[in-house]
């Protein structure tokens, strides 16, 4: 018999779920990993017979799956679970503070510390990437600590706008003179930036990445779309914003520019399979048409939608998008309202609500290759295959949830919110085992967070 290959780890005897649509599920399955990415995925006893490594994780039995992926994540929110923030059409301030002086009285100090706590609350849920939705300003000191934390992110430019005129009148408390003041609305300012954090793609393997991510809504100028898609096709990467997110933006929007952002940016040449827009609440029949026709991806945010009541009042598209083939990718948004790993559940839930339900295994994929396709990243993560990063969850060993008939993944595609994680592997670095993370101390990451918190209250009171 010929020598076994020495690969750097082993992930045996694993209940697997490959997120690869043409072999979708190993019930006794192990993985091959060396130089941080996947060699060989297969039956147990075959990748036994062909491997050897010195580090072998034994799942017994447990869920394996590609880490989850969160495509719209806004960081300022990250420590304000459960405050009742300016943030809605419905939602007053809590006493003196505001969501938008909590935004403008970050630091990098801050940064850092809530992208070290968000780090980990990702991947205690199983979560080993997610996109940082531009609004972030001190983008080296998230950058640097997630990183160091050995997750994956993506950052951009912090608020990319430069066409005020109907985004003031739709939302005044997002362009606050603070916010201007920090994020000017003027092209270059935002071009220049936006380049900036796109050099960090220069390293192909570097575990923090650059999009062009603008903030939507209307607030970006026909010049500025035209140039922030040019850079995303210039350096291979994605095109992102909000759109169709309230009905007020909406109109406003559309009163101001004589069409919908939709039909504006397909005008323009801005949408194809590359172009990623988020929330798509508010839609007619011909914005309907330039997503089927466009190949635009988008996003979902399920909890953003429900807190505000959007299902009652406009017809949710995306269980219909998806029986359509448009890749849609889930997200939490923020978490003022919501916590890490509920949008797949909710999704569930407000597809069977409003009598179009997706198939169990939907968020699954949403979250998995369907998130990594969306972000430009689908032929390096997303799913367990072998030439592509290791970025693998081990869920725990006997949690009585996991069901041993599921072939389909309908079980992992709630999975977040239930059975806890064991061990996390990203880009083949093992960064949690048996709970805990490797490297880091939670403890000291936690303690860092609140007090950030705490000045930062003081500094958004004034």
């Amino acid at each position: 018999m010929p020598d076994k290959t020495l690969v750097d780890t082993i992930v045996r005897n694993g209940n697997v779920f490959t997120g690869d649509v043409g072999r979708p599920h190993l019930p006794s399955g192990s993985i091959a990993i060396d130089g941080g990415v996947i060699q060989q995925v297969g039956a147990d006893a075959d990748i036994q017979r062909r491997y050897r490594s010195d580090i072998c994780i034994d799942a017994g039995g447990a869920i394996v799956h590609p880490g989850l992926i969160d495509t719209h994540f806004h960081l300022p929110t990250s420590f304000l679970h459960t405050m009742p923030l300016d943030i809605g059409p419905s939602v007053a301030p809590t006493a003196d503070i505001t969501y938008a002086g909590i935004k403008n009285a970050s630091t990098e100090d801050s940064v850092a510390a809530f992208s070290a706590a968000v780090s980990v609350a990702f991947l205690r849920k199983g979560f080993t990437c997610f996109a940082e939705a531009g609004t972030v300003f001190e983008t080296d000191a998230f950058a640097e600590t997630v990183a160091r934390m050995g997750i994956r992110a993506l950052v951009s430019a912090p608020y990319g706008w430069d066409e005020m005129g109907s985004f003031r009148t739709a939302m005044p408390a997002r362009a606050n003179d603070g916010a201007l003041a920090r994020a000017p609305a003027v092209l270059t300012r935002v071009v220049d930036r936006m380049a900036k954090e796109l050099a960090r793609n220069r390293d192909p393997n570097a575990l923090v990445r650059g999009f062009a991510c603008l903030y939507g809504e209307g607030s970006a100028s026909d010049d500025l779309l035209r140039a922030s898609k040019s850079l995303a096709d210039v350096h291979d990467t994605i095109l992102s914003q909000h759109q169709g997110t309230q009905p007020a933006s909406t109109k406003a929007e559309k009163d101001y520019f004589g069409e919908s952002g939709f039909v504006r940016m397909a005008r323009l040449g801005i949408l194809d399979k590359n172009t990623m827009l988020t929330h798509a609440n508010i839609l007619d029949e011909t914005d309907v048409e330039v997503i089927l026709n466009t190949g635009t991806t988008l996003v979902w945010c399920p909890l953003y939608s429900m807190r505000f009541g959007l299902p009652r009042q406009y017809r949710c598209h995306f269980p219909e998008f998806y029986r359509k083939g448009v890749s849609i990718s889930l997200a939490i948004d923020g978490i003022v309202a919501a916590p890490i790993g509920a949008a797949g559940y909710a999704a569930t839930i407000l597809a069977g609500q409003i009598g179009q339900p997706i198939p169990a295994s939907a968020p699954f994929y949403m979250q998995t290759i369907h998130a990594a396709r969306n972000l430009g990243l689908g032929d390096r993560i997303g799913s367990i295959e072998p030439g592509k990063r290791a970025d693998i969850i081990v869920r725990c060993r006997g949690d009585m949830t996991q069901q041993p008939l599921d072939t389909l993944g309908a079980m992992v595609a709630t999975s977040s919110m239930s059975i806890p994680v064991d061990t996390v592997i990203v880009d083949g670095r093992i960064v949690m085992s048996n709970g805990a993370l490797t490297a880091m101390d939670e403890g000291e990451i936690l303690a860092d967070a609140l007090a950030q918190r705490d000045a930062v209250f003081q500094r958004a009171r004034g």
